[in-house]
């Protein structure tokens, strides 16, 4: 039970940190200053990597939860209760899946965009 607090927490804080760096991408492109836009792509790796942990854990409990064979645990789990324990994932895990690509992705490209954005400003400074 502990492993799946530790995901669930993991998942929470990612939401948290892609929530805040919609906002300050947001506020960022409005303004265009660099400086927010480059925390926003900080904030997605951030968020990257509080679902790779997520994924590390809910990975591990499921290696834990199905053993490669009920014989090679222990020899009192007759089959039947063996069988009924089951765990298979489901659409979850694809979805931190996409989610862990999405925010790589997102990452590099708001950092791209403040190197823009940089470049950008130095020309109109420099006129």
């Amino acid at each position: 039970m502990r492993m799946q607090n530790s995901s669930a927490s993991s998942i929470i804080t990612a939401l948290i940190v892609m929530v805040a760096a919609v906002v300050t991408g947001i506020l960022g492109i409005a303004c265009r200053q660099v400086s927010c836009v480059t925390v926003t792509g900080i904030m997605y790796a951030i968020a990257a990597v509080f679902i790779c942990l997520a994924l590390a854990v809910y990975h591990a409990k499921l290696n834990n939860e199905n053993p490669p064979s009920c014989s090679d645990v222990t020899q009192t789990i007759s089959a039947d209760i063996c069988s009924a324990r089951h765990v298979t994932h489901s659409w979850s895990i694809i979805l931190a899946w996409i989610s862990f690509t999405f925010n790589i992705l997102a990452s590099g490209w708001w950092l791209y965009l403040s190197r823009v954005i940089r470049m950008e400003l130095m020309k109109t400074v420099n006129m």
